[in-house]
């Protein structure tokens, strides 16, 4: 219990470090006045719809949506501009690129608060619409930043791509000494359109520095509260002869709990540490049955009725991600520890002659249970980034390795509902 005990401590504390807090920051609104105060320091995936303000970190937040804010800055951390900007509508609606046809983006328009990347004569902004990326150059004279066109799509079977943004950032950037071949084999990420802007406007001394902390948000946690169901069975040996059925078995043994998981990668959001620890009730039945020669028939039943508390740590995957949906696998090791419980043999013998006598009966207790390691596979979906159905299975855990005289395990297959407490 004392092993339980420290990691429960433990990760109380990594969850209470790790909420979301205020931090200086301002926003202009729509008149163009500029409001400092305090943001909460979310850092949203997809671009955000609107922020939490406060004048004072003692005063309550206000809620201002995207319609009252041209501009707002978390200091150190990012800044965001408001512009109505063309995205592809067909990269957000198609998870696949086999189901995109055609050179051309689908361009539809969309009022964005867009992350700012680069700032200087030339900007690199960057909007991230139902999980899909985009990037965006702004001159000193452009009104709306233009879409970087990059689009994988499907001609005849084949996966090819449309790279109509090197050719835009040659145009834009172009100079004695970024030159055409500097350009041919830029690719669509972040990193290295960075490279190129900031060298750009460093060269015509325009580059404004805005200590924004790049690698701050390469990952996220989230906070999940979980309720579940459990089918459990006892497949155990008595004696090293009596074989003990399980009888009964069915999903009614609860389960809750809390989940926290860190989230691997800004771009994708697909690969997660996780760690549960959760509350489990079992009841589970086992029993032996033989007719003997005798004219008598001889039965064992194997009980349990006991609780405990659980920690598992682990790995999960997206294998299909579209938007706030995705299909997950996962892997993960565990420790359980019985907190109370009552595990016991009732043996009892049964005479079917013509005069029967009173059947003996007798009880065998097993009070000493032993803390297990286990591991668990699953497969889950996640609905809205919010609601989660997973179904895992959990190996063999025998808490009663202490006898000789019985031999088995308990194992049982989870369903688990979760609800993400933050986004």
């Amino acid at each position: 219990m004392k092993k339980i005990s420290t990691l429960v401590i433990l990760l109380i504390s990594i969850l209470s470090y790790s909420q979301k807090s205020f931090v200086k920051g301002y926003y202009i609104d729509q008149a163009n006045n500029k409001k400092e105060g305090f943001i909460e320091d979310t850092n949203p995936y997809n671009n955000p719809e609107k922020i939490y303000f406060k004048t004072s970190l003692e005063d309550k937040y206000s809620e201002i949506s995207i319609d009252n804010i041209i501009e707002f800055k978390v200091n150190e951390n990012y800044k965001y501009v408001k512009y109505t900007v063309d995205y592809d509508y067909d990269q957000v609606v198609n998870s696949n690129e086999i189901k995109i046809f055609g050179k051309e983006p689908n361009l539809k328009q969309k009022v964005v608060l867009l992350k700012v990347l680069v700032e200087g004569n030339v900007s690199l902004y960057k909007a991230i619409i139902d999980d899909e990326i985009f990037f965006y150059v702004k001159n000193s004279n452009d009104v709306n930043p233009k879409l970087l066109v990059h689009r994988k799509y499907n001609n005849d079977k084949s996966i090819v791509e449309n790279n109509d943004f090197r050719k835009m950032l040659y145009d834009e950037l172009k100079s004695d000494k970024l030159l055409f071949n500097d350009f041919l084999d830029i690719d669509y990420k972040e990193n290295e359109l960075s490279a190129i802007f900031i060298k750009a406007n460093t060269e015509n001394n325009s580059l404004v520095e805005q200590n924004v902390a790049t690698e701050k948000w390469k990952n996220k946690l989230y906070f999940k509260i979980l309720a579940g169901v459990s089918s459990y069975k006892s497949p155990y040996v008595y004696k090293n002869v009596y074989e003990l059925t399980p009888t009964n078995v069915s999903f009614n043994d609860p389960m809750i709990g809390v989940e926290f998981s860190n989230v691997f990668g800004v771009n994708s959001k697909r690969s997660e540490l996780f760690a549960r620890l959760f509350y489990q009730m079992v009841k589970t039945q086992s029993n032996y049955f033989a007719v003997g020669n005798g004219g008598f028939n001889v039965e064992y039943f194997f009980k349990s009725d006991f609780s405990s508390i659980n920690l598992t740590t682990g790995y999960r995957y997206a294998i299909i991600k579209k938007g706030k949906n995705k299909l997950c696998i996962d892997g993960s090791v565990g420790i359980s520890e019985v907190i109370n419980g009552d595990f016991k043999i009732d043996y009892l013998v049964t005479y079917t002659g013509p005069d029967p006598i009173p059947s003996p009966a007798e009880t065998y207790v097993f009070d000493v249970v032993s803390t297990i390691l286990y591991y668990n596979i699953g497969v889950g979906y996640v609905f809205n980034d919010k609601f989660g159905l997973n179904l895992e299975y959990s190996s063999n855990k025998n808490y009663l390795n202490k006898y000789s005289n019985l031999s088995g395990s308990f194992s049982n297959f989870n369903l688990i509902f979760s609800y993400t407490l933050n986004n």
